[in-house]
């Protein structure tokens, strides 16, 4: 069994156990979620973020708790889409996970991605993964995955594209 089978099948198992009982009767969900995507990805912090049609984003949850701080350091973006991830999204309109190195540099260009990793690189987000839940005009809707030193490799992005329904139903 791969690695990717054998988290899928993790998944599977976790999902089936949330579906045996009502969602209110699980008031840790999004941290569990949020702790099982951070082990399946390796990743040092997993949040989930919406964007509104002012394009502002917000963190509405973060496991481990204390990793990123309520306001990023340093000056903030006008808004949203001085994000590259989020600006693929709204660019592309591609709704599958998305890793920040595969932003490509029509979408996301060398002074987007340097005053990005400027901003993220203190928090200890050199790298991020975006499985979206939901992707409508601006609003969005999606968990980031966060690390400090290794990209998102290939099968990774499998196994996100994979989750995605997953998550989107949960």
């Amino acid at each position: 069994m791969t690695r990717n089978e054998a988290f899928y099948r993790e998944w599977l198992e976790f999902v089936g156990e949330f579906l045996q009982h009502p969602f209110a009767a699980h008031p840790r969900a999004e941290q569990q979620i949020s702790k099982r995507l951070t082990a399946s990805f390796n990743a040092a912090c997993c949040s989930r973020s919406s964007v509104g049609p002012d394009w502002v984003d917000h963190m509405e949850s973060c496991w481990p708790g204390d990793y990123l701080p309520k306001l990023p350091p340093g000056p903030r973006t006008p808004d949203a889409t001085w994000q590259p991830l989020l600006r693929w999204y709204a660019v592309s309109g591609l709704s599958g996970p998305q890793s920040l190195a595969r932003v490509p540099s029509q979408v996301a260009d060398r002074r987007m991605q340097s005053h990005w990793q400027d901003l993220a690189k203190p928090m200890g987000i050199s790298y991020q993964l975006a499985i979206p839940l939901l992707l409508d005009g601006p609003f969005h809707r999606a968990y980031l995955l966060a690390r400090p030193d290794l990209e998102f490799d290939e099968g990774e992005l499998t196994l996100a594209s994979a989750l995605q329904p997953i998550l989107t139903g949960l």
